[in-house]
């Protein structure tokens, strides 16, 4: 039997030093923004090995006209999300953010971002 733990542990050593295990979303903290105002996050990314990664976001509760409202970029150290949230968006939402290569989902964050009404 000692000739099946030899291999199971070396491919779990394999398994665990590819760059795709590094990967890591770090969770955002909770938001809160203004109706008609711009909400800025940094979607920090752990990447040690500089691999081209694909970020995507999405409301939990499909809130209408997000895709309009919503930008999500790449940048250097992660992605750049900002949101300026509608009238009939008051409330706290659920966000979350996914970050993937090659289509395979590496890790996923979410987040909740409490919209108020805009400033009298």
């Amino acid at each position: 039997m000692p000739f099946l733990r030899i291999p199971i542990v070396a491919l779990v050593a394999l398994v665990a030093c590819t760059p795709d295990a590094e990967i890591d979303l770090l969770p955002p903290a909770p938001a809160t923004v203004r109706v008609g105002a711009t909400l800025q996050l940094d979607l920090a990314t752990n990447n040690p090995a500089g691999l081209t990664l694909e970020y995507t976001v999405r409301s939990i509760d499909t809130l209408p006209g997000f895709e309009s409202v919503s930008q999500l970029s790449t940048t250097p150290l992660g992605a750049d999300f900002r949101f300026t949230p509608l009238a009939s968006h008051v409330g706290a939402h659920e966000f979350e953010f996914a970050v993937s290569r090659d289509g395979q989902l590496l890790d996923a964050e979410r987040v909740v971002i409490t919209v108020e009404p805009a400033a009298d």
